[in-house]
């Protein structure tokens, strides 16, 4: 991979010269940390590119770093309160000896939905000012009726394959949906082209077994995540001949009550 070199205005005999002892240091730094167990070497991965660089480099040591503040209080009414230090940085990525900052691959094989979705920042808020949510216990339960959960139970069997229950099939479809960022572009390129908006469908469906899966959970069902495609059609075949058998019995009490007079 070929390096382009930014010149800077500032980048006067003095401060070049500067810069090259600084260089010199850091490499001798290098020298003699050695096979330090602190200092591990791994491949680059950067935003720039969705691959692996061939490219080796040495893991900056964090404790190393000075000045750094220890988190005290989240918030001080509003105000949110952020110590100086790189805590939140080392979640996303780490360093490098040279300064520059290197993103983690995403090693995540399941992400939980509902998880993605909290405003942590909220709920901390909330917490520092003594304030809690209401559980759902305090939430009224909507009851479902036997036609609008035959009409749920139908949207699964849409979405799930056979022999694969809703929990089995949220893990396939959180696999399903990691595109790298060349993949992601070309699909939302498609999609402007044909003037649409670019929507993951494995995202909708994700979404859609979750909410049907908690209104069954509401429901009483707690096996809801463990129902496979077969228990569901059996649920849905039950359901009808019930019905059925529901609407035979008020067909025989209307011929015996005949004909009116």
């Amino acid at each position: 991979m070929s390096k382009r070199q930014v010149k800077f205005d500032d980048d006067t005999p003095d401060n070049l010269e500067w810069r090259k002892r600084q260089k010199i240091e850091a490499l001798n730094n290098m020298d003699k940390v050695g096979n330090d167990d602190n200092v591990t070497r791994m491949k680059k991965h950067t935003l720039d590119s969705d691959e692996e660089d061939n490219e080796e480099y040495q893991k900056l040591d964090m404790r190393k770093i000075e000045g750094e503040e220890e988190a005290t209080i989240s918030y001080d009414g509003n105000i949110k309160i952020t110590p100086f230090n790189m805590k939140e940085d080392e979640e996303d990525g780490h360093f490098d000896i040279h300064g520059n900052f290197i993103f983690k691959k995403d090693e995540e094989e399941y992400k939980d939905q509902w998880l993605e979705t909290v405003d942590w920042e909220a709920v901390k808020e909330r917490e520092s000012k003594g304030q809690t949510y209401e559980t759902t216990d305090d939430a009224p339960i909507e009851i479902i009726t036997t036609e609008q959960k035959k009409v749920l139970l139908r949207k699964l069997l849409t979405i799930l394959k056979p022999n694969e229950d809703i929990s089995k099939a949220l893990k396939r479809l959180n696999s399903s949906q990691k595109l790298n960022a060349a993949e992601k572009r070309k699909l939302r390129w498609a999609a402007k082209k044909a003037g649409k908006e670019y929507k993951d469908e494995s995202i909708s469906a994700i979404e859609e077994l979750t909410e049907i899966a908690d209104r069954l959970l509401n429901e009483g069902n707690t096996e809801a995540y463990q129902m496979t495609y077969e228990m569901i059609s059996d649920e849905i075949s039950n359901i009808v001949k019930k019905n059925e058998n529901a609407y035979d019995m008020f067909g025989d009490e209307d011929d015996d009550a005949g004909p009116s007079k």
